[in-house]
């Protein structure tokens, strides 16, 4: 799917360099937060295509499309969330249990994910855009930066609170 204006179109201007700048961004962000490739790349394209057909009417594009990707991404997870739960339940997906090398990467993105995953969606959805400031994911989340810092501060407690009980 094509999601650039053509070149005549004034009510897009702005927004193929905005698209070039952002949506590799988008899509690393998302991956950054656990995220598969096509899942981020999916994502994106749907955010980059929402603000392209509102364009005109954003204040703040890059906020925007953040705010619908992460929707876009966190919808798409929801529906393999039955199979995460399933794993946690089947314990199928544990924490390390020692700090060898040979525990790689990816298992230890996994079982974040999972972890994460227990969390409420307010709570999940801060830890998730933890590497953005405070400003920007309240923007991002249409909240109140108290609100994002208390999400952060219950989010912490239920993931010490889960760690603690699989230790």
């Amino acid at each position: 799917m094509n999601t650039q204006p053509k070149a005549e179109d004034s009510s897009h201007d702005g927004f193929v360099p905005f698209f070039s700048e952002q949506f590799p961004q988008l899509v690393a962000i998302l991956m950054s937060k656990g995220y598969g490739r096509e899942d981020s790349l999916d994502a994106a394209e749907s955010a980059m295509t929402d603000a392209c057909s509102r364009w005109g009417e954003l204040r703040s594009p890059k906020a925007y499309a953040l705010k619908i990707a992460v929707r876009e991404a966190a919808k798409n997870a929801s529906r393999g969330r039955e199979d995460i739960d399933r794993a946690i339940k089947g314990d199928w997906a544990r924490p390390p249990q020692n700090t060898e090398r040979v525990i790689s990467r990816i298992e230890d993105e996994a079982w974040l994910i999972c972890l994460l995953s227990q969390l409420p969606e307010g709570q999940r959805n801060v830890m998730a855009l933890w590497v953005d400031n405070v400003n920007e994911i309240a923007q991002a989340l249409e909240i109140k930066k108290a609100t994002v810092r208390s999400h952060l501060r219950y989010a912490r407690a239920t993931l010490k609170k889960l760690l603690g009980e699989k230790e």
